[in-house]
């Protein structure tokens, strides 16, 4: 299952979209919330994503930051450098993000789906 979650700078929920399947694109999943709406009628609206989102972030690049794409393999060592400390920044950033994804599974009515092994067989079975 798949959640789009919007959490303030301290990780507090602030907004949980619907449940989808995991197979759903991020990108997809925030076309179909009206995310990218949102972003327009609020310019001032500023947001941390993952890759998963780099479509909206290269959509509204003043509002929305995404990791930097890897550099190729044959890229010289500062460029690789500079990418690893790039992302270690933003990775830092989007911590408050990770707190409210934790805290979602944590409620006790969610873990029957979000536990290991789970399998749409086994839900669809239960």
């Amino acid at each position: 299952m798949r959640t789009s979650i919007v959490s303030d700078g301290q990780g507090r929920l602030l907004w949980s979209g619907a449940d989808r399947p995991g197979r759903v694109h991020d990108r997809t999943a925030t076309c179909t919330e009206g995310i990218p709406e949102q972003f327009r009628q609020h310019p001032n609206l500023k947001a941390e994503v993952d890759e998963g989102y780099r479509g909206l972030a290269n959509e509204f690049p003043s509002q929305v930051g995404a990791p930097p794409k890897k550099p190729k393999e044959d890229a010289p060592l500062g460029e690789q450098y500079a990418w690893r400390e790039v992302r270690r920044r933003q990775s830092s950033a989007r911590d408050c993000v990770e707190h409210a994804n934790a805290e979602l599974r944590q409620w006790r009515p969610l873990q029957r789906y979000t536990g290991p092994g789970q399998t749409p067989a086994r839900l669809a079975g239960s």
